[in-house]
């Protein structure tokens, strides 16, 4: 005879409890930067399981799948809805949709940003089934079960806005200083491994306690020692390497002035004084947001179209009027849009010295419905409805000779993408610089949010990030992680930045993610015993798991 499924109560408080682990994550992330408080979010999504295991004690674990997915999808939605809460307005602003239909659309995208974590709870439990009705186990399996399934939930669930719970550590420059040596993955077994054993540390008592307890700081100490010790290291090692003076220019131009022909000759102009100033003070190098040159651009005026390799670029003199006005004294990084000769766009960052182009990098990754549709060429009664939208660029992205530097190009949220950034790494840029025009978000945290999720590529790849944003955050992100200079958002600014030039291959740049695949292996293991339990007719009775 079963038991009664878990009680109302039993379930209410955990799917709060899970609910407050999601938001404790989602401080730790812009503007609090409350990395510490992050540390509670793993152990409350532990806590919550632990009390859904022990309330289903006697009944089929498996059937509590849904009860434990339901705790996933409280902390997603949760830490989307604290994080991403932005995201109604943008409906409601730029898509001119009511009120309560921005409201439901958001809540469909919490969902959605949620599934890594509806994910790891749904293979905690699942992990925890096996290794207790086959294998007979006693310890906290379910608490246990979940740091391997927040690594692999992380690396699996795709997101549209994407951030991982390690992204919240960014904030904590020693253990942050990791990155380097496995990515957010490695942050986030971390991460999760740490709180957990925190939790059981509470939990248990006499040895086990002070088990848990010496785990938890193993886990949190070392990668944090090594860490402080990296960081310094790191900061020696940047100021001794050469040095490149770049000027940001962040003309803000709001969504409504860009829509406006009318202004584009006098946005233009603007960007030019902007830059005659920053070239009056002494920079190297000026880079442009994403799409500041106003007017879409024919590749092949460009001399970007094979089929007409040396076509003179006479469009320049409206971008670059080096040749008579000599405007500035040095090269221009800016985005733009081209078009080739069958009328297909890209997003573009063109490099571009005494009206030539050094060089062009087309956007790769392009947004979902606002720049490509999603499975177009799959979709052929599309075709003569809706315009495909933009082309996108090569998969490995590109590199800019520019200024005696290798250019690393991040067109837009390319700069949130780590898989992008490391096969980018593989053309050996000395810096990086990314280009975007976040005014779409409008005047609320999602541009902080954008910056501070940046801030991890620099520690991956151990190079200086400069990011040139429309209305902002536009700044310097140094090698070592810390922002050393940014601007507010929707005012007109310039920046003069030192940048370091690098020529170092991290570990995560050499092997990519190993931290996920050993996760993978843990939990292939499990199911193999768990396989072999059940060909050799173990009993399904368990013993009672311990609390």
């Amino acid at each position: 005879m079963t038991a009664a499924p878990p009680t109302r109560r039993v379930a209410l408080h955990a799917l709060a409890v899970a609910a407050l682990a999601g938001f404790a994550i989602s401080l730790g992330g812009a503007p609090y930067e409350a990395y510490l408080l992050a540390w509670l979010g793993p152990a409350g999504l532990a806590l919550a399981l632990r009390w859904l295991a022990d309330a289903a004690r006697d009944e089929p674990i498996r059937r509590g799948l849904g009860r434990a997915s339901l705790l996933g999808l409280a902390a997603g939605v949760s830490a989307n809805a604290a994080s991403c809460a932005w995201a109604a307005e943008l409906f409601e602003r730029y898509g001119a949709m009511p009120l309560p239909i921005a409201w439901l659309l958001s809540l469909l995208l919490f969902v959605a940003q949620g599934l890594p974590f509806v994910l790891a709870t749904a293979l905690a439990w699942l992990l925890h089934a096996m290794l207790v009705e086959r294998l007979g186990a006693r310890s906290p399996s379910v608490e246990l079960a979940l740091v391997p399934s927040l690594v692999i939930a992380g690396s699996a669930a795709p997101m549209i806005f994407p951030w991982r719970i390690g992204n919240s550590q960014t904030g904590f420059l020693s253990l942050a200083q990791i990155a380097e040596l496995g990515g957010l993955p490695l942050l986030d077994l971390v991460l999760a491994s740490g709180s957990v054993f925190l939790l059981l540390a509470w939990r248990r008592r006499g040895r086990a306690r002070l088990g848990a307890a010496s785990l938890a700081c193993l886990v949190v100490l070392w990668p944090s020692l090594w860490g402080a010790h990296r960081l310094a290291e790191v900061r020696r090692e940047r100021a001794a390497r050469p040095s490149l003076v770049v000027g940001v220019v962040q003309h803000d131009f709001d969504v409504p002035d860009r829509a406006l022909p009318e202004r584009w000759e006098e946005q233009l102009a603007i960007s030019w004084e902007l830059s005659r100033e920053l070239d009056a003070r002494g920079v190297g190098l000026l880079l442009w947001p994403e799409s500041s040159y106003p007017w879409g651009l024919d590749r092949g005026v460009l001399g970007l179209d094979p089929a007409a390799p040396d076509a003179y670029p006479a469009e320049l003199g409206m971008i670059a009027p080096f040749t008579r006005e000599r405007a500035v004294r040095v090269p221009v990084v800016l985005g733009a849009i081209t078009r080739d000769g069958a009328g297909r766009a890209y997003n573009s960052v063109l490099a571009i010295d005494d009206a030539r182009v050094l060089g062009v990098v087309d956007k790769h990754r392009l947004m979902p419905f606002s720049e490509r549709i999603p499975f177009y060429d799959a979709l052929p009664f599309l075709h003569g409805l809706v315009r495909p939208g933009l082309e996108p660029g090569p998969a490995d992205g590109g590199v800019i000779v520019v200024a005696g530097a290798r250019v690393g190009v991040l067109n837009c949220y390319e700069d949130l993408m780590p898989d992008y950034v490391r096969a980018l790494m593989t053309h050996r840029p000395s810096l990086l610089s990314n280009h975007t025009n976040d005014a779409w978000f409008g005047r609320t945290r999602a541009p902080w949010l954008h910056h501070f999720l940046a801030r991890a590529r620099a520690i991956e790849t151990r190079r200086d990030l400069v990011r040139t944003v429309n209305t902002g955050v536009s700044g310097l992100v140094a090698s070592s992680g810390e922002t050393l200079a940014w601007t507010p958002t929707f005012e007109r600014r310039t920046l003069r930045v030192e940048v370091h030039l690098s020529d170092e291959q991290t570990a995560w740049v050499r092997f990519g993610d190993w931290t996920t695949p050993a996760c993978w292996a843990l939990v292939l293991a499990v199911l193999a015993r768990w396989l072999g339990a059940r060909a050799r007719g173990r009993s399904p009775t368990p013993p009672p798991v311990l609390a």
